[in-house]
């Protein structure tokens, strides 16, 4: 017999801004946050939210889990060196505008922070699988305060979902230090979970061709560029729009590595960081969410589910392991979730002026975004699932056995019908 080791421990709430739901006004939500505006490295936000008591008769028994590693650095040497460049360039020429020089020295600054710390997780990013494995602790004692539980663990092989997993199970043993936790890090859970070379190789030409035309139509960098250069015309309206989006990116990098120096938001005014929103949430949904080209994602999610549905099974069968933790990377865990029809994650149109009113990606996909997948049982051993998305419970298109709650044998039906489409 299990011995609960469920002892009071602070919780750890890194934001507390209202994530609000799927049905509320998006661009609402990032004019009333504008760092939500930064998109797919907007950081990890938590509302404490009280969760649907279990139907009566059913005990947790079982917890399928996937998250994004943590916020991180910028990948590349390049996102920082080529606005660096351009800016430089300028700089020399004696064509900066005062505002042009300050922007100069911060892009400078921030290179100088990043310098081989390229896709790295930060700090923050440490914290908030922390924090994320101290509330999971919390709300499921059955499994995580409970005295000899096995927990597996895997990893992509990329350092950030290695360090992501390390920060959730060092924080789950502080709370437990009885829990037996196994941890893997391979290239073939990449293969697995987010093995997205096929999806690259068929889609990324047609997509970013798209995703460039809309950019070019939507974004005006007259007011940025005058206030950056004594001559903007020095720059191609293309290579203009590229610098606009690539200091943008910077920007919404800053939240993920805690930045202490001066900020972009500085040269921007809002409406042109709502129209850059905008552009990448476009550009991110056309490879990885469920675009007019998520054929080709479809397949690729085929063997996450998969494997999905064999270790639950498994559980189901044996009890061996009470929790799979998998640490793997946004284009995984974003098509994986449009694949199960979760909320509006599978979405599709080819209108993108109001792609952003149904399909967004700092709430589908967030740094350290999280899909935990809690399953129960009663006496004669009837299994039921509930779903939880960033620790909100969600749901999917099909009859529900009570609440959130749904059947296992009905979601995998589902499933199963969605991977053969």
């Amino acid at each position: 017999m299990r011995k609960s080791l469920l002892f009071a421990v602070s919780a750890v709430a890194l934001l507390a801004y209202p994530i609000g739901t799927y049905a509320q006004d998006a661009e609402a939500e990032v004019r009333n946050n504008i760092s939500r505006a930064a998109d797919i490295y907007h950081c990890y936000e938590y509302e404490p939210v009280e969760l649907s008591p279990a139907p009566e008769g059913y005990t947790l028994f079982y917890l399928s889990h996937y998250g994004r590693h943590g916020s991180r650095f910028l990948e590349g040497e390049s996102r920082y060196a080529e606005p660096l460049a351009t800016l430089q360039k300028a700089a020399d020429d004696g064509e900066l505008t005062d505002e042009g020089i300050r922007c100069l020295e911060i892009v400078r600054d921030m290179a100088d922070n990043a310098r081989s710390r390229w896709g790295e997780l930060s700090q923050r990013g440490v914290e908030e699988h922390r924090a994320i494995a101290e509330r999971m602790w919390q709300r499921m004692p059955e499994i995580f305060a409970t005295e000899g539980t096995e927990i597996r663990s895997r990893s992509t092989l990329v350092p950030r979902c290695i360090i992501s997993m390390a920060a959730n199970n060092e924080r789950l043993k502080e709370l437990n230090p009885s829990l037996h936790t196994t941890r893997d890090a391979s290239g073939r859970w990449r293969d697995i979970f987010d093995d997205n070379r096929q999806a690259h190789a068929c889609v990324n030409d047609k997509a970013e061709s798209i995703a460039t035309l809309y950019r070019m139509k939507n974004l005006d960098p007259t007011r940025l560029m005058r206030l950056l250069f004594n001559r903007p015309g020095r720059l191609a309206h293309d290579r203009q729009i590229e610098l606009m989006q690539e200091l943008y990116t910077l920007w919404a990098d800053e939240q993920d590595v805690d930045w202490n120096g001066e900020s972009l938001a500085t040269i921007f005014n809002e409406e042109e960081l709502i129209a850059c929103w905008k552009c990448s949430n476009m550009r991110y949904y056309m490879p990885f969410g469920p675009s007019e080209f998520f054929a080709s994602r479809r397949k690729d999610s085929h063997r996450a589910i998969c494997e999905m549905i064999e270790c639950t099974d498994r559980a189901i069968a044996d009890g061996s392991v009470s929790a799979d933790l998998r640490f793997i990377h946004d284009s995984g865990i974003t098509s994986m979730m449009s694949l199960m029809g979760i909320c509006e994650m599978d979405y599709t149109t080819t209108e993108y002026d109001s792609l952003h009113e149904h399909w967004n990606i700092y709430r589908v996909t967030p740094m350290a975004v999280n899909l935990q997948m809690m399953f129960y049982r009663n006496d004669d051993n009837d299994v039921i699932v509930r779903l939880l998305h960033c620790e909100h419970e969600v749901t999917l298109p099909i009859r529900p056995y009570e609440g959130c709650f749904y059947r296992w044998d009905d979601v995998k039906r589902h499933l199963t019908q969605r991977m053969n489409e």
